[in-house]
């Protein structure tokens, strides 16, 4: 069976970065251990503009008479440390995302590759390219904010202005 279409977004320069928090404090990956990790919760924000593209743009060809709809089958799952450690250095990679249709909508692949018989109407690939720029800004002001918001915490726990 046919795997349905993905999209992966990266980022570069986030490997220096999260070296430099890591050194800041061992805080920055949350109190509940990667659920509330500033790096995974501004990856998922950007991932989550790329997401609302999609549906969007999936919408307009959504067959109205059936009952599966492909804009509702869009999302995020977050790529598991085993797969991202298979493509880059051991313990050198950081959070990410994958960005598709789930498998109730998996003749999505049809629409957005096309077949010999059908013309592909694509609508991750899209959606991707036009939010790429919203995404990154979505990411690093989720980042800026929680960092912000450390570093004021760490400052009222040390007795000193930010």
């Amino acid at each position: 069976m046919t795997r349905p279409p993905n999209v992966t977004m990266r980022v570069t320069g986030l490997n220096e970065l999260d070296r430099a928090l890591k050194d800041l404090v061992p805080q920055i990956r949350g109190k509940k251990g990667f659920a509330q990790n500033p790096l995974r919760t501004a990856t998922r924000k950007g991932a989550d503009v790329i997401v609302e593209a999609a549906k969007r743009k999936a919408q307009l060809f959504d067959d109205p008479d059936t009952p599966l709809k492909v804009y509702q089958n869009i999302g995020r799952k977050p790529i598991s440390t085993k797969e991202r450690d298979a493509v880059t250095v051991r313990g050198d990679s950081l959070e990410g995302y994958d960005i598709g249709v789930t498998k109730p909508a998996w003749h999505a692949i049809f629409q957005e590759l096309g077949t010999d018989k059908q013309a592909a109407r694509p609508f991750l690939r899209p959606a991707l390219e036009e939010k790429r720029d919203a995404a990154i800004n979505a990411l690093t002001s989720s980042l800026r904010k929680s960092l912000n918001a450390i570093v004021k915490k760490l400052a009222r726990r040390a007795k000193i202005r930010p």
